[in-house]
């Protein structure tokens, strides 16, 4: 009887800190010894432009603004943010995963918004679900 293993897709929220690469060390350790078993793993980047953020790139933002996000200032900075540390952590994540044997598909996603609630959001849309004894969840 062979068995098949419950991990089908693999969400992995990372945002750069220590915990983070350990979790990332993990995800790559467990996808290489699964093989080609789950069918993907999304890297999901939560380092979300925040007001201390934008406060030292920004020095005359008023945070009560709701205009702010559509302001060509702060898409400027957005895509700054993303090219100089978003882009750059996904990349660095994606080596380690592939220098630790993982081979299957490696998505990355970047979310705004607060991280845990935009972590469950995600694992429900995109249906990052579980089996076990034959029985179908989500987290």
């Amino acid at each position: 009887m062979k068995l098949k293993c419950p991990i089908q897709k693999i969400l992995l929220p990372t945002d750069g800190s220590e915990h983070s690469r350990r979790a990332v060390h993990f995800a790559g350790v467990l996808g290489a010894s699964l093989g080609k078993s789950p069918s993907s793993l999304s890297v999901l980047s939560l380092r979300v432009i925040t007001g201390s953020y934008l406060a030292r790139h920004i020095s005359y933002i008023d945070f009560r603004a709701e205009v702010l996000k559509e302001s060509e200032t702060f898409k400027r900075v957005a895509l700054d943010h993303f090219a100089k540390n978003i882009k750059p952590l996904l990349d660095e994540t994606e080596m380690i995963l592939r220098n630790l044997g993982y081979e299957a598909q490696i998505e990355k996603l970047i979310r705004e918004g607060e991280p845990a609630r935009e972590i469950i959001l995600t694992a429900k849309r995109r249906e990052f679900l579980y089996h076990y004894n034959g029985k179908k969840g989500t987290f």
